[in-house]
């Protein structure tokens, strides 16, 4: 964690979900006392329930949650809830079902490789986050891309630099792998 902030990153994306009492006692032990910003990503893998205990036994790192991905499946009046609460919800998986009710998600993660021009576009009134699909490296240049129209004067945080979690190649050894600057 050191490292990364040391890099000059300011936001750090986990997935979570798998192992949550493990999860939950890292990120009490290591961000705590961080200036990192969480995203956290569930991959809409809690029920509500769950999600809500969740939420309770990490209530002290509120101001170090940036938002939650996809924490259990899109539910519009129970986001809603969450948000109401002070949380912040990010939409992945459901983009296209939440991306007319800012009450339930105000975020929209933008993946090129899997929504339409046209989708995207028209989606305007949730603040979106462009983020690469894991996937070749000329991907995450499309996804930045598209992250250059969404925002222009670049004044979010999009996940763009993937490309350090497969084997370097040609094209990847290109891109920058030393500070958080795309």
């Amino acid at each position: 964690v050191q490292q990364v902030i040391q890099q000059g990153y300011t936001h750090l994306k986990l997935k979570m979900g798998r192992q949550l009492d493990q999860e939950i006692q890292f990120i009490q032990t290591i961000f705590l006392n961080s200036n990192l910003k969480l995203r956290l990503d569930f991959n809409e893998s809690l029920s509500y329930t769950s999600f809500q205990d969740f939420l309770q036994r990490v209530h002290n790192l509120q101001d170090r949650i940036e938002f939650i991905e996809d924490p259990c499946p899109f539910q519009l009046e129970k986001w809603a809830a969450i948000q109401a609460e002070g949380w912040t919800l990010a939409c992945d998986r459901q983009a296209h079902l939440a991306c007319r009710y800012p009450q339930s998600a105000h975020i929209l993660i933008i993946k090129p490789a899997l929504q339409s021009f046209q989708e995207w576009k028209t989606w305007t009134d949730q603040t979106r986050i462009v983020t690469s699909y894991l996937g070749h490296p000329l991907g995450q240049m499309a996804a930045a891309y598209v992250a250059s129209q969404i925002d222009p004067h670049c004044q979010l945080v999009h996940g763009l630099l993937s490309h350090h979690v497969y084997q370097p190649t040609s094209f990847s050894q290109q891109l920058n792998w030393q500070n958080p600057q795309f």
